[in-house]
């Protein structure tokens, strides 16, 4: 696996302890983060269509420093075999969410929640499975009115300007310099519904027939995991209703979050998947447990500085998009809190054929973010993602998320990470 020349540089694997035993002295003097009492993990077996995968990294805890250089610093193009646990980093001065998701805009799903976390002072980094050059190039045809869309000449552009996207939206939610975008080039952007494509996950993640990098991708998590020791990871829901990509997202974060925190011997961060929407209404969506969700209230001027970084950032996303609607589009500033007023509208007034026919358009729009937790996240975790967005709102940042959409303030830093193809891999059916 290559890493690009401004990825991550961590150190080489170490085990548990001499991780632990490194931590004590650069931790002195700082308050240590209060630990939750209730975060027992339970002993979770991975799904048995990817166990290979997951199953590889369970003798690599003897695993001494020296034996080999990490994965995700290794010059050559073989496959990653084993995972490589990097040195654990001290946790860090301010409270820090990590966003680990499969496609360019999938954080678009809860930014108006991680918005307000930017606001309030907490260290937001985000990462991309794929590089985005599997999407489709938007073609309007003048002559007959008529938008298409088609594979790019050169998909490699295309990249570059999702990525591009992305940076522009983290930034204008409030993100500067000390923020990162890692994108993994290699896993491919499958479309679920090309005729004949498959659905299962396994078909994703498994280790050696499986059409994603797992095992690569899994790398990479683990070491922004060792290197920014967040409180709380955001990815995807694991719902029958959404993308298949994103299903194995959620399926792979659980697990390697927990795998994570039983290596090292330390309380597992909280594991969050955001509520999708765009995809269908809530009644086909798996419903909510409150006790087990943390929900965002956005206000009105919340919503229009959501929508208007939407708006200002995806310009390759499809029509089908709201925020790529041919209004919005003409005159996006004054069309805002006619979206968001018709948005209201059909989502309490409105018939269920009027909101399946307008999903894109009520549903993203909707005042509350949702942020479900997985299986294996306990009360004091997502107490704990409760809390901070009751942190004292900085000033500065306010400013800066003002300024973000007028000027040419310094956004995220961006790192890309080349994957090698999988073994054996299948052609998708």
């Amino acid at each position: 696996m290559r890493v690009g020349d401004n990825g991550s540089n961590l150190p080489a694997g170490l085990t548990a302890a001499d991780a632990q035993e490194q931590q004590k002295p650069q931790a002195a003097g700082r308050e240590p983060r209060p630990q939750p009492q209730d975060m027992s993990l339970p002993a979770r077996a991975p799904g048995a269509a990817r166990g290979a995968s997951f199953g590889r990294t369970a003798g690599d805890a003897d695993r001494k420093p020296g034996d080999g250089a990490p994965a995700h610093l290794s010059g050559d193009a073989e496959a990653v075999d084993t995972i490589v646990w990097p040195q654990l980093q001290p946790e860090p001065d301010r409270p820090a969410v990590l966003g680990f998701y499969p496609h360019r805009d999938d954080e678009s799903n809860g930014s108006g929640g991680v918005r307000r976390l930017i606001r309030s002072g907490v260290q937001f980094d985000e990462a991309h499975a794929t590089s985005g050059e599997g999407g489709k190039r938007i073609v309007s045809d003048r002559r007959t009115g008529t938008i298409s869309q088609q594979d790019p000449e050169d998909p490699a552009a295309l990249a570059r300007e999702r990525g591009n996207e992305s940076r522009r939206f983290l930034r204008m939610l409030g993100a500067g310099r000390r923020s990162t975008i890692t994108s993994m080039h290699g896993n491919p952007d499958l479309d679920p519904f090309a005729p004949g494509a498959r659905q299962d996950t396994a078909h994703l993640l498994d280790h050696e027939h499986g059409v994603w990098s797992a095992l690569q991708t899994k790398q990479q998590l683990i070491n922004l995991l060792a290197e920014r020791r967040p409180v709380a990871v955001l990815t995807m829901t694991h719902d029958g209703a959404v993308h298949q990509a994103h299903r194995a997202m959620y399926e792979l974060v659980e697990e390697t979050v927990g795998e994570f925190a039983a290596h090292y011997g330390i309380a597992a961060p909280g594991v969050f998947g955001v509520r999708e929407t765009g995809w269908a209404t809530d009644d086909q969506l798996a419903s909510i447990d409150p006790a087990r969700a943390v929900r965002v209230d956005l206000s009105r001027s919340e919503q229009r500085a959501k929508v208007r970084a939407l708006v200002q950032s995806f310009a390759s996303q499809p029509p089908g998009h709201p925020f790529r609607s041919e209004d919005a589009g003409l005159n996006p500033l004054h069309r805002f809190d006619v979206y968001l007023d018709s948005a209201s509208t059909l989502s309490e007034q409105g018939t269920r054929s009027e909101r399946n026919d307008n999903v894109h358009g009520w549903d993203f729009l909707r005042p509350e973010e949702y942020f479900i937790a997985s299986d294996a996240t306990g009360p004091a975790q997502i107490e704990a993602l409760r809390a901070l967005f009751g942190r004292k709102v900085s000033i500065r940042k306010v400013i800066r998320q003002a300024l973000a959409s007028r000027l040419p303030l310094p956004g995220p830093r961006r790192r890309t990470v080349e994957l090698t193809p999988p073994r054996d891999n299948e052609e998708e059916n």
